[in-house]
């Protein structure tokens, strides 16, 4: 089997579970199901972007080899804990991001969620987690100040950055940093998490595919600028006229990632391109079809 093959599968495995955990979350052990297009979107996006925030954490502080770090997506099926719980307990879910006082936020954290009134069954979850990020770290660093490196900025990081509720539309939110924006919830959120789960997939990959962008650079300056084009002018004839509302600044901005990763895909069909990444054309393609399926349901206001 190809080193390309076993990247895509698991990959691939670590989509199935993920999709499995939205349905039952959101779903199945909901006390109302909140089960959607956009929420799936939201959800999936949310946890690619964790996985890349983890992988680059494993592969810059820790010095592992994506050879190594793609088998750490065997490991997703922890996250299954809370569904197996609620199954067991017959007590539905309620999770959800942390809002309110920081500080008290920062103690939930820090406490791994065991006496939060909403998020306690993430607490067995986020205790293997832990374990598995302490063992590993260690493991594969042998160093202590790597390992506690890894934990503060991998494990407790992604609490942070992920676990915190940073977003949400104006103005009723509890959000801390609330959005002026024409979109619903689980769309602001999903184009923010898929903008962020590119960035960290780029970074992670980044030794890889460094030397074409620095050796190509006015290819890809054309294409994100083809990008940003194609995003400001569609945006600006189609955005109100399919979705009837005008669009804010932030809709605009954060619009121009989709469009932006959808031309980069199409310039990644290249074989010198997608040969610089690790499983080819599979990444850039999959990245876009989100991207796409963010766009089209944005318009079409599913």
């Amino acid at each position: 089997m190809s080193e390309k093959t076993k990247t895509v599968l698991c990959f691939l495995f670590f989509i199935a579970v993920i999709l499995t955990r939205i349905y039952f979350e959101t779903s199945v052990f909901a006390s109302k199901s909140f089960f959607n297009y956009f929420v799936v979107i939201h959800h999936l996006c949310w946890y690619i972007f964790v996985f890349y925030y983890f992988s680059s954490c494993n592969r810059y502080i820790l010095k592992m080899s994506p050879s190594k770090i793609r088998y750490t997506a065997l490991l997703s099926p922890v996250i299954m804990i809370p569904v197996v719980h609620a199954a067991i307990s017959g007590k539905n879910l309620d999770l959800g991001y942390l809002d309110g006082s920081l500080k008290e936020n920062l103690i939930h954290m820090a406490t791994l969620y065991r006496n939060h009134p909403k998020n306690g069954e993430f607490f067995i979850e986020m205790v293997i987690l832990l374990a598995i990020f302490i063992a590993g770290s260690w493991f594969f660093s042998k160093s202590w100040k790597r390992t506690l490196l890894n934990v503060l900025a991998g494990f407790y990081g992604s609490m942070i950055f992920a676990g915190l509720h940073l977003f949400g539309v104006a103005p009723r939110t509890k959000a801390y940093f609330p959005i002026n924006t024409a979109l619903q919830n689980h769309q602001l959120m999903s184009l923010i998490y898929f903008s962020l789960a590119v960035l960290f997939f780029l970074i992670y990959s980044y030794p890889e595919i460094r030397s074409y962008l620095l050796h190509d650079k006015i290819r890809w300056l054309i294409t994100l600028f083809a990008g940003i084009l194609l995003s400001l002018t569609l945006n600006l004839m189609f955005f109100e006229k399919f979705y009837l509302k005008s669009p804010r600044f932030f809709d605009y901005l954060l619009m121009l990632f989709p469009y932006m990763v959808l031309l980069a895909g199409t310039n990644s069909i290249d074989s010198s391109v997608n040969g610089k990444f690790k499983a080819g054309r599979f990444f850039p393609s999959f990245f876009s079809v989100v991207g796409i399926l963010i766009i089209t349901g944005i318009y079409l206001r599913i």
